[in-house]
C-alpha cells in the first residue's frame, strides 16, 4: 500500500493542469497515512497558493471551499491556509464585481459566491481567538469593501469578540457602506444578532447600537430590510432599555407603515 500511494503521488505531481492536480491531491490526502507521513499545514498552504492559478472565478472559489472542507476535517484549528484563501477571495470577488458576467445579471452572479464566502468564514471563525480576528480584520481593512465579507466576520466569529469590537463595527458599517442603505440594514441585523448572544458590557455601547440601527433602518425604502432590522432591534431594545423607551421605539415603527 505504501508503494502504491507513493506511485500515485508521483503521477499527480506530473500533472501540469492546475485544477485536476489540486482536486487529485486533495482527494489523496487521506492516503498519506499509508506513506507514514502526516498532512502538514505547509501542504494546505501550498494548495491554497495553487488555487490562485485557476482562471475561472467561480471554479476557483468552489475549489477554495473544497480545500477548506478537507483542511477542516484534518485539523479545524490550523487556519494559516484559510487566511490565504480569504485574502484571495477578496481580490477575486472584487474582480467579479468590476467585470461582471457576459450572461448573468451581476447580483445573480455574485449570489453564487456567497456560499463559499460563508463557508470560509465559518471555518475561520470556529473557536477563533482575538489574534486571529486581528489578522482577518487586517485583511478586510486592506481589501476592497464588500458587505458579504463583513457579514461573514460578524456572523461566524465568536460573539464575545464582536461584542467587544461593537464600536469598530458600527463605524465600519457607517463609513464603508455609507450610500448603501440595504447593505447597512443587512449588516446591522447580523451585528445585533451577535450582540443578542453576547451583549456589550457597557450601556453606552448598547445605546450606540440601538441609535445607529434605528437611524440607518429609517433610511431604507425596502420594507423587508426595514422589518428585518426592526425585529432584531426590538428584541435587543427590550433587553437593553426600559419599558417606556421600548414603547416609543415600537410606536415609531408603526408610524413608518
Amino acid at each position: 500500500m505504501k508503494e502504491i500511494s507513493r506511485n500515485w503521488y508521483q503521477k499527480v505531481i506530473c500533472i501540469r493542469e492546475v485544477l485536476p492536480r489540486i482536486y487529485l491531491e486533495l482527494s489523496m490526502l487521506s492516503s498519506a497515512k499509508y506513506m507514514q507521513r502526516k498532512v502538514h499545514q505547509n501542504d494546505l498552504i501550498r494548495l491554497a497558493k495553487m488555487v490562485r492559478g485557476i482562471a475561472e472565478p467561480l471554479c476557483a472559489s468552489y475549489t477554495s471551499a473544497y480545500l477548506a472542507r478537507v483542511g477542516n476535517t484534518i485539523d479545524p484549528m490550523k487556519k494559516d491556509y484559510l487566511i490565504i484563501l480569504v485574502e484571495y477571495m477578496f481580490k477575486l470577488y472584487d474582480s467579479v464585481v468590476n467585470k461582471g458576467h457576459p450572461v448573468l445579471e451581476l447580483n445573480q452572479y455574485l449570489s453564487l459566491f456567497d456560499p463559499v464566502i460563508d463557508w470560509l468564514f465559518q471555518c475561520l471563525g470556529y473557536k477563533a481567538d482575538r489574534n486571529l480576528f486581528g489578522d482577518v480584520w487586517a485583511v478586510y481593512s486592506n481589501s476592497p469593501k464588500h458587505p458579504a465579507f463583513l457579514r461573514g466576520i460578524i456572523r461566524y466569529f465568536p460573539s464575545e469578540i464582536i461584542s467587544v469590537t461593537v464600536g469598530i463595527m458600527i463605524n465600519t458599517i457607517k463609513t464603508d457602506y455609507e450610500d448603501k442603505n440595504d447593505d447597512q440594514c443587512m449588516l446591522i441585523k447580523e451585528l445585533v444578532l451577535a450582540l443578542l448572544r453576547t451583549p456589550p458590557k457597557k450601556n453606552q455601547a448598547k445605546l450606540d447600537m440601538i441609535n445607529f440601527g434605528w437611524e440607518r433602518m429609517g433610511l431604507t425604502k425596502n420594507p423587508d430590510k426595514y422589518m428585518d432590522c426592526a425585529i432584531v432591534l426590538i428584541e435587543f431594545s427590550i433587553k437593553s432599555l426600559n419599558q417606556s423607551s421600548v414603547q416609543t421605539f415600537i410606536k415609531e415603527i408603526f408610524k413608518r407603515f
